[in-house]
C-alpha cells in the first residue's frame, strides 16, 4: 500500500519528499516495524529530501538507497537495533513518480550486560537520590533504550536540583557496546558537588513593616537549600494575602564553600480588598449561599479583617462572622486572632419510637440561636523540616446559647404540660452563658490535584468551661478526626476517615407519652455550638443529614469511621465503594453504631470534586437508597 505523508500505518510508512519544478516525485515505502520504531523511521527520513531539478536518473538510485538506509540504521539504534537487515529498492510507479521500498527486519536488540550507576559527592547518601537509584529501569537483562538513558539523566539532575546540589554533573557516562555479544554495559556517575544552604533575604516592598514577614520562610539562613521550601516560601507569601504580585529571584553563590542561595522577594499590591460570593447545593445542605468581604491589610502591622454572611437551606440557618487577625513581633510565626459570630436556625425537639426506627415523631419547633466571641494565640509550628505546618490557637471563647422549642396549637395535652413545667425548663427553653478555655490544632498536608490528590489532614480539640471564671455551665470536651488519602499506583486510591469525640456535660431527660405512645428525651446542657451531630454525605452515608444524635438536636460523644476504594475509569472520572459507621449519643452504655454501605462516581472539575453517592443504611429494616452529593475534597 502506498501513501502521501504525513499518513501512517502500523506495518507501512509512506514518505512523500517534494521535488521542486521539473523534479521527480520520490516516495519511501517501510515495511517490517511498528510504533515507536515507525515513527522515528518517518522523522529521519522527513529530514532527507530529494531536491533534484531534473529527471532522476539510474545513477542516483543507490546513492539515494544508501542515504535512506543509513537514516533507518540511525532511528533504530536508539531503542537497541544496532544490526538491522535492510533490503531497498526503487521503481517507476507512475509518470514522474517512484517509489523506494525499505523492507526492514530489526533483528534483536541489545540487551544490558551490567549496568554501574553511582552518585558521589556530598548527596550520596540522599534518600531522594537512594529512591532514583533505586528505580534505576536499564537493568541487567534488559532492552537498551538510549531514550530511557536519557530521560534518566534528566531526572537526577533535576533530583539533585531540587535537594540542593546546584552543582551536580555527570563525571562519567558511557554505553560500551558489543556487537558480537549483542550487548551493552552502561557507566553513569553523578557527582553533586557540596550542598547548598539558604542564605539571607531581602524584601522588596514597602506595604508593611519589615518584620511583619520575618517568620514567614519556612527556613533561616543556613539551611539546606531546597527547591520545594524555595515554593512553599512563594506560597505562603501569597497565602498572607498582602500581595498580588511576588517574585523570588535567588542569586546563587555556588563559588562559596559552602554554596550559599540568597533570595530577594519583589512584592507589590494593586488591591486591599477582595470579594467573594458563591451559590451552591448538596443534599446536606440544600441550597447555599455565602459571601466574604476581606481587607488583607488594615495597616503596616499587617493586620486584617474578614467579614462573611451566608445561608443554609437546611434548618434555614443563617449566620454572620468577622474574624480579626493580627501578626506578634516575636521569633516564631504568631499571631493574635478574634472572632465573632451570630448563627441562627429553626430545629425539631423529636423523638424516636425505637432505636432502629429511622423517622422521627416531632414534639416541638423552635428557634436556635447561638452568639460566639473569641480571643486567641494562633502559632504555626513548622513539621518535617518545614514541609508540613500545624497551626495551633489557644483560645477563651465566650457563647450566649438560645433555644425555645414550643409545641404546636394541636400537641398532645401532655406535651404541652411538660413543655410549661419548670423542672424541664432546661429542655424546652433556655439561655446559657458559657466561658471555655481551650486548645485546637490543626494538620493539613495535602499535595497533588483532581484524582492525584492524597495526603492527611487531622484535627483535635480540647476545652472546658468551669464556674470559677464565670461560666454559667461546667463541662469538658476532647476531640479527634483523622482524614487520610493514599494513591495506588495511578487507578486506585484508598480513603480513611475516623473521628471520636467525647464530653462530660450534663443530660436531662424527660418521658411521658402521647396519645398513648411512650416517648423519652436525652437533652445534653451543651451549648448547640459544641454539640455533635452524625450522618450525611461527610459523615456515616445511608442516614439523614445530622440525623444521627440524640432527639435530632445534638449529643455529647461521636464515634465515626469510613473506609473508600477509587478507581479511576476516565481522565476525569471515578467510581468508589465504601462502608461507613458510627452515631452521635449520650450515653456510652447504650450507644448504636450505625452501619452504612454503597457505591459513588466522581467527577473532578476545575472547581473541585463533585461526588455523588448512593448508600443504604443497614440498621434501619426496608431503609431505601439514598444519594448524597458533596463537592470538594475529602481531605480537607
Amino acid at each position: 500500500m502506498h501513501f502521501k505523508m504525513p499518513i501512517a500505518l502500523p506495518t507501512v510508512l509512506a514518505v512523500l519528499l517534494p521535488a521542486l519544478t521539473l523534479a521527480d516525485e520520490l516516495r519511501y515505502a517501510v515495511n517490517g516495524v511498528n510504533e515507536p520504531l515507525l515513527s522515528n523511521i518517518q522523522q529521519h527520513l522527513d529530514s532527507f529530501a530529494f531536491t533534484e531539478t531534473s529527471r532522476l536518473a539510474a545513477r542516483r538510485f543507490d546513492d539515494l538507497r544508501m542515504t535512506a538506509e543509513e537514516r533507518v540504521r540511525a532511528a533504530l539504534k536508539p531503542y537497541g537495533y544496532y544490526q538491522p537487515e535492510i533490503l531497498s529498492s526503487v521503481r517507476e510507479v507512475g509518470d514522474e513518480t517512484w517509489e523506494m521500498r525499505l523492507q526492514i527486519q530489526s533483528g534483536p536488540p541489545l540487551s544490558v550486560a551490567e549496568a554501574n550507576i553511582s552518585v558521589t559527592g556530598a548527596g550520596a547518601d540522599n534518600g531522594e537520590l537512594r529512591t532514583w537509584r533505586r528505580g534505576w529501569p536499564l537493568q541487567k537483562g534488559a532492552v537498551l533504550n538510549q531514550l530511557s538513558w536519557e530521560e534518566q539523566k534528566k531526572a537526577a539532575l533535576a533530583v539533585a536540583e531540587a535537594q540542593g546540589f546546584l552543582s551536580s554533573k555527570f563525571v562519567e557516562q558511557r554505553i560500551a557496546i558489543d556487537l558480537a555479544a549483542n550487548t551493552a554495559a552502561l557507566t553513569l556517575t553523578l557527582d553533586t558537588g557540596p550542598q547548598a544552604f539558604f542564605g539571607e533575604i531581602e524584601y522588596q516592598q514597602d506595604i508593611l513593616h519589615p518584620w511583619v514577614l520575618d517568620n514567614v520562610p519556612r527556613f533561616y539562613p543556613g539551611k539546606a537549600y531546597s527547591a520545594e521550601l524555595l515554593e512553599q516560601f512563594r506560597l505562603d507569601l501569597w497565602r498572607t494575602g498582602y500581595f498580588s504580585d511576588i517574585e523570588v529571584r535567588e542569586d546563587r553563590q555556588l563559588k562559596d564553600s559552602p554554596p550559599v542561595v540568597d533570595l530577594q522577594a519583589v512584592l507589590q499590591s494593586d488591591r486591599r480588598d477582595t470579594y467573594q460570593g458563591t451559590l451552591g447545593f448538596g443534599t446536606d445542605t440544600g441550597i447555599r449561599l455565602q459571601g466574604l468581604w476581606s481587607r488583607h491589610r488594615l495597616s503596616r502591622r499587617g493586620d486584617r479583617i474578614d467579614l462573611g454572611t451566608g445561608y443554609r437551606e437546611f434548618d434555614d440557618e443563617t449566620s454572620i462572622r468577622a474574624d480579626y487577625r493580627v501578626p506578634r513581633k516575636t521569633a516564631k510565626r504568631q499571631y493574635w486572632v478574634a472572632s465573632a459570630s451570630l448563627r441562627s436556625e429553626n430545629q425539631d425537639l423529636e423523638f424516636k419510637r425505637n432505636a432502629f426506627d429511622e423517622s422521627f415523631v416531632q414534639l416541638a419547633n423552635g428557634q436556635v440561636d447561638d452568639i460566639e466571641a473569641r480571643i486567641g494565640r494562633l502559632q504555626i509550628r513548622d513539621r518535617k523540616q518545614g514541609f508540613q505546618q500545624i497551626f495551633e490557637t489557644v483560645f477563651v471563647e465566650l457563647v450566649r446559647g438560645t433555644f425555645d422549642y414550643q409545641p404546636g396549637a394541636d400537641a398532645d395535652p401532655g406535651v404541652l404540660a411538660a413543655s410549661q413545667d419548670p423542672r424541664f425548663a432546661g429542655i424546652f427553653k433556655d439561655t446559657v452563658n458559657t466561658i471555655a478555655l481551650g486548645i485546637e490544632w490543626d494538620w493539613p498536608t495535602v499535595r497533588g490535584q483532581g484524582f492525584a490528590t492524597e495526603g492527611h489532614h487531622e484535627q483535635a480539640r480540647i476545652l472546658t468551661a468551669n464556674s470559677a471564671w464565670g461560666s454559667a455551665r461546667d463541662f469538658s470536651q476532647i476531640y479527634l478526626s483523622s482524614r487520610r488519602g493514599y494513591l495506588i499506583g495511578e487507578r486506585f486510591k484508598f480513603l480513611l476517615r475516623a473521628e471520636v469525640g467525647y464530653s462530660n456535660a450534663d443530660v436531662k431527660k424527660l418521658s411521658g407519652s402521647i396519645a398513648d405512645e411512650p416517648f423519652s428525651l436525652s437533652v445534653t446542657e451543651l451549648p448547640d455550638t459544641y454539640r455533635f451531630k452524625a450522618g450525611g454525605g461527610s459523615s456515616v452515608r445511608g442516614y439523614d443529614f445530622d440525623g444521627l444524635s440524640d432527639n435530632d438536636i445534638g449529643s455529647n460523644n461521636i464515634v465515626t469511621g469510613s473506609a473508600e476504594i477509587e478507581m479511576k475509569v476516565a481522565e476525569r472520572w471515578s467510581i468508589a465503594g465504601f462502608a461507613d459507621i458510627g452515631n452521635a449519643f449520650n450515653d456510652w452504655d447504650t450507644a448504636e453504631l450505625r452501619k452504612g454501605v454503597g457505591f459513588g462516581v466522581r467527577w473532578y472539575s476545575i472547581a473541585g470534586a463533585v461526588r455523588v453517592d448512593f448508600a443504604r443504611g443497614l440498621d434501619i429494616e426496608g431503609k431505601p437508597w439514598s444519594i448524597h452529593f458533596t463537592m470538594g475534597s475529602p481531605l480537607l
